[in-house]
């Protein structure tokens, strides 16, 4: 079904950017009020950090809401917004009433409204808070922690950092041996790693998804010192107190640099979706953020399979004659033109 269809049909009436952070403001208030109920830190981190601190609520222009949980107390808080989202019908976490394998649990939970939806190209998602576990560990264990983390990005989205190591690693034989090997490291990373990351020390580091944001001026993995986030302290954002790291000075530094300075006006523009939406029919945004999880669910191998292949055509000495071959190709094809 089109756009222009689906607006035809009554499930969705046209939206602005204003409209999708008033629905994330309300997420973001129902997360606050678990977590003080059952007594279990969070706070704002990356760009929704950045806004309570430079804007006093939403950058202008952002369209999601990123918040952090300590991982000794990520499980808890899903298991309490679980309970949640039963009694009210406008709210539901993306792994926990969304029919993928539970077997491969998502890396992070996003709690959503039914109420909105956004539209990223072809895919349309509900608009969510993002909920990321934050990895509180020992210095010592940082590279172990990277070496883990790296294999389940890896097995999350089929790239990471390490990624041509971990094919050699994982993908052995067959693309069903990696399946195989995914469900197992996933099951032991989201069920047993990450509650086990919560060395609460002075000298302990912390590590977060949604610090190492595409927005960071640092291409290497960010962990922040433990005393630079507890403890939390509260800041005003959109007129209500949330919970920010205690030197958010130096994590927003950490991350930005001069986190002062607005981006040029051509990057001041929503990440996450073209468009915006109302839903008017109950189950819409609930089953249209189904299927698109359904459909790139399986895309992690993509990306194994593809650097295989390249590097067969390079070990074959075929890579540069293919190179040679397009480039002759192209020079015919525009000289036709000149």
């Amino acid at each position: 079904m089109t756009e222009e269809m689906i607006i035809e049909s009554g499930s969705l009436r046209p939206a602005t950017l204003k409209d999708l952070q008033i629905e994330l403001l309300e997420l973001l208030k129902i997360i606050d009020k678990t977590c003080r109920k059952e007594n279990i830190e969070y706070w704002l981190d990356a760009g929704t950090l950045l806004g309570a601190v430079r804007h006093k609520g939403f950058i202008p222009w952002d369209d999601d809401i990123d918040i952090c949980v300590p991982s000794g107390d990520y499980h808890k808080l899903i298991a309490a917004l679980d309970v949640e989202s039963k009694s009210d019908k406008n709210i539901f976490l993306y792994s926990e009433h969304i029919t993928i394998p539970k077997s491969v649990p998502l890396r992070f939970e996003k709690l959503a409204t039914t109420k909105m939806i956004m539209r990223r190209g072809k895919k349309i998602f509900a608009c969510c808070v993002d909920i990321f576990p934050a990895r509180i560990i020992n210095k010592s264990d940082k590279e172990k922690d990277q070496n883990i983390s790296h294999t389940a990005e890896y097995f999350s989205f089929g790239r990471s950092l390490k990624g041509a190591e971990i094919d050699n690693i994982y993908i052995k034989n067959t693309l069903k041996s990696a399946l195989v090997e995914q469900q197992r490291f996933m099951q032991y990373y989201y069920f047993d790693y990450l509650p086990s990351c919560n060395h609460r020390d002075l000298d302990s580091i912390v590590f977060t998804i949604a610090t190492n944001s595409s927005d960071s001026i640092s291409d290497t993995d960010i962990y922040t010192p433990y005393k630079d986030i507890f403890p939390l302290r509260e800041m005003i954002f959109e007129d209500m107190k949330f919970f920010v790291p205690n030197n958010f000075k130096n994590c927003l530094s950490i991350v930005y640099g001069d986190y002062m300075v607005l981006p040029p006006k051509s990057k001041q523009v929503a990440k996450h979706a073209d468009k915006f939406y109302f839903c008017n029919a109950d189950k819409f945004a609930f089953e249209a953020t189904t299927e698109s999880l359904i459909n790139s669910f399986p895309s992690f191998y993509r990306s194994p399979v593809s650097r295989f292949f390249k590097k067969i055509i390079k070990d074959s000495r075929m890579y540069k004659k293919i190179r040679s071959w397009d480039n002759s190709r192209r020079n015919k094809k525009y000289s036709k033109r000149g």
